[in-house]
């Protein structure tokens, strides 16, 4: 059984981005992971008030 699907839309904008923004994307996402199985959230990836 998946844990997951992409969604078509995040795979079409994904592929648009550039291989460094691709890079940076991965790290952040390796980082919440990291974060997830923690139970908190470093600094870096808090959501910032606007």
């Amino acid at each position: 059984m998946p844990t997951h699907s992409e969604d078509l839309r995040f795979l079409d904008e994904y592929n648009r981005l550039t291989s460094r923004q691709q890079a940076a994307f991965l790290m952040a996402l390796d980082k919440f992971i990291e974060d997830l199985r923690r139970g908190s959230f470093r600094k870096g990836l808090r959501i910032k008030r606007v």
